[in-house]
Order: structure tokens, then C-alpha cells, then sequence
């Protein structure tokens, strides 16, 4: 909608050009004219770059915001790789502290029970050994 106004009046800033050069004018005026019609050219092209310029401009910040935004999407999501990550260890961890509590416990009662009996042992040597005099 801006581009088709912008020939528009690019369009009949011509045809005014145009129309002003045919009347019968003195050399000077001519001369004026064509000068007025170079300026006006000169400074529709300038425009046109500052309009390309500006909307290269917000299309650098557009694609910097979407960049940015890809970016912030890829480290949440390595985030939550490694919290995922780290909860499988921990429950690694804990299963295997578990079974090493468990490992412990069941020598622990092995030894005791071994003890005990051995203490039985001994006391039942000693009281027959002792105990018969």
C-alpha cells in the first residue's frame, strides 16, 4: 500500500516534470526546471533508501528477537536435559545407597549372629570346662 502510493506520486511528479519542460518557456526557466525535476528525483531516491535502510533495520531486530528467542528455547531446553540428567543420578545414587545400607545391615547381623554363637561356644566350653570341677 505505501509502494503503490509511492509510484503514484513518483507517477505524476513525472508527468508534472514533463508538462512543465513542453510550455513554452525561456531557456532559464527550462533549465530551472529540469535542475527542480533532477532534485526531486535525487531526493525520491534518497527517501527510498532511508525507507529500505529503516526496514532493513526492523527486519535486523525482528531476526535478532526470533535468534534470540531460538536461543533462549535451546539452553532451557539443555536445562532441563541436565535436571533431568541430575535426577537419574540421584535416584542411581540413592538405589545404590540403599542396597549398600542394606548390604551393610545384613553383614552386620551375620557378624552379630556369628559372635553370638561363637560367645555360646565359649561359654558352653567354659561352663563344662570350668563348671565340672
Amino acid at each position: 500500500s505505501q509502494r503503490v502510493a509511492r509510484l503514484a506520486a513518483e507517477d505524476a511528479a513525472r508527468l508534472h516534470a514533463r508538462h512543465a519542460l513542453r510550455g513554452p518557456e525561456t531557456p532559464t526557466k527550462v533549465a530551472v526546471a529540469a535542475l527542480a525535476a533532477q532534485v526531486d528525483e535525487l531526493e525520491r531516491r534518497a527517501k527510498r533508501r532511508q525507507d529500505d535502510v529503516a526496514r532493513a533495520v526492523l527486519e535486523a531486530k525482528a531476526s535478532a528477537k526470533v535468534e534470540h528467542a531460538r536461543a533462549a528455547a535451546r539452553h532451557a531446553e539443555a536445562l532441563a536435559a541436565k535436571d533431568a540428567q541430575l535426577g537419574r543420578f540421584r535416584s542411581e545414587l540413592d538405589a545404590l545407597l540403599e542396597a549398600l545400607k542394606q548390604a551393610v545391615d545384613r553383614r552386620s547381623a551375620e557378624a552379630a549372629a556369628k559372635h553370638d554363637d561363637v560367645a555360646r561356644q565359649n561359654l558352653s566350653f567354659a561352663s563344662e570346662a570350668f563348671g565340672a570341677e
